[in-house]
């Protein structure tokens, strides 16, 4: 983790209890992660998405990062006294949905060859040519896989692509794991208990293991206007320090993980009337870390309805 927790007896876990006031974060010096929104279009609509899911769709217009926004953010970032450790190419949307995909894939290569890339995506647009194509990313160290169910009428149900599909995405998995061996690969599973029963999150977990990395995390409904938390949630939030993302518009939010829509509570500057890192080491983001810090995040309205930290 980027942040530091600045935290006292951590070891003794009788102790535990009394720390949720303690949990405190620091800007450190570079951003840990910086994420491009090379394409705000999906060609799923998974129910939980922030941004193109059942309850909280985009309101701002989907569009794709231009070739001369791109190689700015890449100058920006190689300039850089020190490397940036991971650079993602996406945020809520596809990558492989911009026609220039490789071309900035291979464009991160070589202009910051000493960053880790990271790409997410459903796999179902991941053909044999498109996974030929991604496996000749010299810098590629971590492929997250998006599968989400089990079964294929969970899979259609969760990312409204039709079934038949689904198999295209797990083929995708193991035909990269075999081409690129040297590649992290992780499945994941978004688990909601209204889409999903235990029993398919177990299978879930039990196939993929067999294969490799794989992680379930429990569905979170920030900015949902019919959920929300019964407890109001008060902890620091660690993404609020861990990274930038930058919309394909040159808009820039801090890393929280469900801001899909840019919300004007944490937007932080705009790229390139503003450099990353005068906008990482900016007032704005020092005043929604403070406000994290200080217990107070519920003056954030996108932070007020989530429960992540």
């Amino acid at each position: 983790m980027s942040a530091t927790i600045n935290v006292e007896n951590l070891l003794d876990p009788r102790d535990q209890m009394n720390l949720y006031s303690q949990v405190k974060f620091s800007l450190p010096e570079y951003p840990r992660q910086v994420r491009i929104e090379t394409s705000s279009f999906c060609n799923s609509s998974c129910g939980f998405c922030h941004a193109h899911g059942d309850f909280r769709p985009l309101t701002r217009e989907k569009g794709r990062m231009t070739g001369e926004l791109f190689t700015l953010l890449l100058d920006d970032m190689a300039a850089w006294p020190a490397p940036l450790q991971e650079l993602v190419p996406t945020n809520f949307g596809e990558v492989f949905m911009n026609k220039s995909w490789h071309w900035m894939l291979m464009e991160i290569a070589r202009r910051l060859p000493k960053t880790r890339l990271h790409i997410v995506t459903t796999g179902t647009l991941l053909n044999d040519q498109n996974l030929e194509l991604l496996a000749q990313v010299p810098t590629l160290k971590y492929v997250n896989f998006s599968i989400n169910a089990f079964f294929a009428e969970s899979w259609e149900r969760i990312h409204k692509v039709p079934a038949k599909h689904m198999p295209q995405a797990v083929q995708a998995v193991h035909k990269f794991r075999d081409r690129r061996p040297d590649v992290s690969v992780n499945v994941s599973m978004v688990h909601d208990p209204e889409l999903v029963t235990e029993m398919e999150k177990d299978l879930f977990k039990e196939y993929w293991a067999t294969f490799g990395s794989v992680t379930v995390s429990t569905v979170s409904f920030a900015g949902n206007p019919n959920r929300g938390p019964r407890v109001p949630v008060t902890l620091a939030c660690r993404s609020v320090v861990d990274g930038l993302v930058i919309f394909d518009d040159g808009a820039v939010s801090n890393g929280c993980c469900f801001n899909g829509d840019n919300v004007p509570e944490l937007r932080l500057g705009h790229f390139p009337e503003q450099g990353l890192l005068d906008i990482w080491r900016g007032d704005r983001i020092r005043e929604i870390v403070e406000l994290h810090n200080s217990g107070r995040r519920q003056d954030l309205p996108l932070c007020k309805g989530c429960t992540f930290a």
